[in-house]
C-alpha cells in the first residue's frame, strides 16, 4: 500500500491537499467527540439530579441543611485536623457550589489555620471567605501554624482583611498573633461594637517576622461595649492587654497572685488584682499558676455579687490562700482541682469559711485531685458532712489520685432511718460520679444504694399524698420518716425497688470507676455475682448504677465494664 502511494503521490502540491483534508477529518472526529461528552455530562447531570432525594428539595431547605452540617466545631483537634465543611459541600457539585456560595450564614463562622507552604493561597480564600459572608456578625477562628509544624509567624498581611473587618467581630478565637495586632494598630481599630467573646491564647514568635523578646503589642478592646465573655490561656508574652474587666459576665483565664518582673515564669500572665474590679461576673474559672505564696503577699479581696460557677485550679495552698479572699452570696457550682497537695493543707477548712461567709447554697460539687500523695478520706467526709446541713448538694463528683474512697464515704451516702441525721447524708444528691481507687465493702455500698431507693420511694410517696390533698410541703418535710412497712422489709430484695420513684424528673444517676484492680482480685465471686445482679435490678425507670474499672480522667475514657470484668476474672478459676 505505501508502495503504491508513492507511485500514485508523486506531486508534492496533491500530497498538501490529501493532508489538509486528513486534518479536517481529524478536527472533525475531535469535535463530533468533544459533542459526544458534553451530552454525556449533561445526561449524568441530570440522570443524578432525578435520582438525588436533596436536589427535589428546594435551595431554602437545601441551604438549612448546609448550615446544619457547617456548625462550628467542638474542639480544637477537629478544627485543624479537618477542612473546612463549607469547602467540601463547594467540591461535591455545581449546583451545591452555587447554593453554598450564595448563603451567606454558611461563611459567617471563619476557620482558619495559616500554614507557611499555602499562606499566600490561603490569603485570596480567606478573602473570598469574608465577602461571601455579606454584612453578617463575624465569628472568627485563627491560628498561625500547623499542628505539627515548626514554630512559624505568619506576615501582618496575612491579617489584613480579617482586620479590615473589625467592626464585625463577635468573637475571635486564635493566637495573639503580632501580625493581627499591628493590623488593628495600623488601620487604629480602637472600638469592637459587636464584640461578645474573645479567646487569646500563646503567640508564636518565629520566623518570618521573629520578633525581639522584648517586643510588646498592644490589644486594646476598652471600646468593646457588648464584650461580655473573656479567655485567656497560657502566658501572653509581649502582649499588652486593655479590657474593661468590670463589664464581664464569663472569665477564664491563667492567673498570678501577683506579677514580678524579675521572675520570667510569672510574665504574661494576669494579675489576680483585676478581679477586684469583676463584679458582673456569673462564671469564672481561675487556674492558678503560682507554686507557693509569698511571705509578703498582699490580700485581694473579691466579692463577687452576681457568681454561680467557680472553677479553681493550683496547688492546694494556693487554692486555700484564694479561697479565703472570695465572697459569693449566689455561687451553686463549684469545681476545686488540686494539682499537689502538702499534708499541712487545710483547703477543705477554707471551702466551709467561703460558704459560711459567703451565705450560698451550693448545689454542684466537683473534686478533682490530680496529684499521687495518699490520704485518707476522713477530712474529706467531715467537710461533705459539714456542707450537707446548710447545702443543697444534688451532684457530687470526685476524681482522685490523692485518696482511696473507704467505707466512711459510703456510709456518708447512707440515708438513716432517723429523719433527724438524715441531712447530715446528702439527702438531695442525684448524681454522683467517683473516680480512684476504693477499699470499701460490696455489701456495705448496695446498702447504701438501698437506702437511696428507699428515701426516693418514701419521697415519691409523700409528693403524691400532697398532691391529691392540694396541700403544700413544708421546708425539711424531705427528711420524713419511712413507714414501718420498709423498716421490717429486707435489704437485697428492695433493691428490686419496682414500686420505686416514677414521678422524679432527675433520677438517681450512681458512677464508680476504680482503678485498683488488685480490690477486686480479692473480691469473692459469688459476692461479686451477687452485687452485680443487685445493681442490674436497681438500674430501672431511669435510675443507672454504674460499677466499673478503668482510669477515668478525661472526658472520652475508657471505661472497662465491672461484669466484663467479672466473666473473664471468674473464667480463671
Amino acid at each position: 500500500m505505501d508502495n503504491n502511494l508513492e507511485l500514485v503521490f508523486k506531486d508534492a502540491s496533491t500530497i498538501e491537499d490529501i493532508i489538509m483534508r486528513n486534518q479536517g477529518q481529524l478536527a472533525a472526529a475531535k469535535e463530533a467527540t468533544r459533542l459526544c461528552r458534553e451530552k454525556h455530562y449533561r445526561l449524568s447531570y441530570h440522570l443524578n439530579k432525578a435520582r438525588s432525594v436533596l436536589s427535589s428539595l428546594p435551595n431554602e431547605v437545601i441551604s438549612q441543611i448546609f448550615l446544619f452540617m457547617c456548625a462550628p466545631e467542638t474542639s480544637v483537634w477537629e478544627f485543624l485536623c479537618f477542612p473546612p465543611t463549607q469547602f467540601l459541600i463547594g467540591s461535591v457539585c455545581k449546583e451545591w457550589r452555587q447554593i453554598a456560595w450564595s448563603t451567606p450564614h454558611l461563611w459567617d463562622n471563619i476557620e482558619i489555620q495559616l500554614v507557611r507552604k499555602s499562606c499566600e493561597t490561603q490569603i485570596e480564600l480567606l478573602e473570598e471567605w469574608i465577602e461571601r459572608s455579606g454584612n453578617l456578625p463575624l465569628d472568627i477562628h485563627i491560628y498561625s501554624h500547623g499542628l505539627f509544624e515548626a514554630p512559624w509567624e505568619a506576615p501582618p498581611e496575612a491579617f489584613t482583611k480579617i482586620a479590615e473587618v473589625y467592626a464585625r467581630w463577635r468573637s475571635y478565637h486564635g493566637h495573639a498573633v503580632p501580625g493581627l495586632a499591628a493590623e488593628l494598630k495600623r488601620i487604629n481599630a480602637t472600638c469592637f461594637p459587636m464584640l461578645e467573646t474573645l479567646s487569646l491564647s500563646e503567640p508564636i514568635h518565629a520566623p518570618p517576622v521573629n520578633n525581639p523578646p522584648d517586643t510588646t503589642y498592644q490589644w486594646n478592646f476598652l471600646s468593646a461595649p457588648a464584650l461580655h465573655n473573656v479567655l485567656i490561656e497560657g502566658p501572653l508574652k509581649g502582649v499588652d492587654i486593655a479590657i474593661n474587666w468590670g463589664s464581664l459576665t464569663c472569665l477564664t483565664a491563667d492567673f498570678v497572685l501577683r506579677q514580678s518582673p524579675h521572675n520570667s515564669k510569672k510574665q504574661g500572665y494576669v494579675s489576680f488584682h483585676v478581679l477586684t474590679s469583676c463584679t458582673l461576673l456569673t462564671k469564672l474559672e481561675l487556674n492558678l499558676k503560682d507554686s507557693r505564696v509569698s511571705s509578703t503577699q498582699q490580700p485581694h479581696p473579691c466579692r463577687f455579687p452576681h457568681l454561680k460557677i467557680l472553677k479553681i485550679e493550683g496547688s492546694a495552698d494556693i487554692v486555700e490562700y484564694v479561697l479565703e479572699w472570695l465572697t459569693t452570696p449566689s455561687l451553686n457550682e463549684l469545681q476545686i482541682r488540686l494539682e499537689s497537695i502538702d499534708i499541712t493543707s487545710e483547703w477543705e477548712a477554707s471551702l466551709i469559711d467561703l460558704t459560711t461567709r459567703s451565705s450560698c447554697k451550693i448545689r454542684s460539687l466537683s473534686v478533682i485531685h490530680s496529684h499521687k500523695h495518699p490520704e485518707s478520706d476522713d477530712e474529706f467526709v467531715d467537710m461533705l458532712r459539714i456542707l450537707s446541713r446548710d447545702h443543697p448538694i444534688d451532684s457530687l463528683e470526685i476524681r482522685s489520685y490523692g485518696f482511696t474512697m473507704s467505707d466512711n464515704m459510703v456510709l456518708l451516702l447512707t440515708m438513716q432511718r432517723d429523719s433527724e441525721e438524715q441531712q447530715d447524708h446528702l439527702p438531695l444528691l442525684k448524681n454522683f460520679t467517683y473516680a480512684g481507687d476504693i477499699s470499701f465493702s460490696l455489701r456495705k455500698y448496695a446498702d447504701m444504694i438501698n437506702s437511696r431507693l428507699i428515701y426516693e420511694a418514701q419521697k415519691s410517696k409523700e409528693n403524691k399524698i400532697h398532691r391529691r390533698r392540694g396541700t403544700k410541703k413544708e421546708p425539711g418535710d424531705e427528711y420524713a420518716e419511712p413507714d414501718k412497712e420498709d423498716e421490717n422489709s429486707d435489704g437485697a430484695d428492695q433493691l428490686d425497688n419496682s414500686s420505686a420513684s416514677t414521678s422524679n424528673l432527675n433520677p438517681l444517676n450512681f458512677s464508680v470507676s476504680y482503678e485498683n484492680l488488685s480490690w477486686f482480685g480479692k473480691q469473692r465471686p459469688c459476692i461479686l455475682q451477687s452485687f452485680y445482679k443487685e445493681l442490674e435490678r436497681a438500674s430501672t425507670r431511669g435510675k443507672k448504677f454504674d460499677f466499673k474499672y478503668g482510669q477515668c480522667w478525661g472526658e472520652n475514657c475508657d471505661d472497662i465494664s465491672s461484669e466484663k470484668v467479672y466473666s473473664s476474672w471468674h473464667m480463671d478459676y
